[in-house]
């Protein structure tokens, strides 16, 4: 088996595993937000809207992904592929 996650990329999406070091395992509700469970450089973060992480900064927390700004970059990184 070969990790295809490191030589394809889909403009703007990125996979959960391990690109730019973020990984995003799942996603919950506490009522009344969504809230991610990701991974950055060992470290276990609760991420939600305007949260930074590996200098960026988190702009929206659905189900399906975590879409996070770098600078002018804007990545989208799938919750637990």
């Amino acid at each position: 088996p070969v990790d295809l996650t490191k030589v394809i990329s889909v403009d703007g999406v990125a996979s959960s595993k391990g690109q730019k070091g973020i990984i995003c395992t799942g996603t919950y509700s506490d009522g009344n937000t969504i809230l991610a469970d990701c991974e950055y450089k060992g470290q276990r973060y609760e991420l939600t809207k305007g949260d930074s992480i590996g200098g960026g900064i988190v702009k929206s927390v659905s189900k399906e992904f975590v879409s996070i700004t770098k600078g002018e970059e804007l990545l989208k990184f799938n919750v637990g592929f």
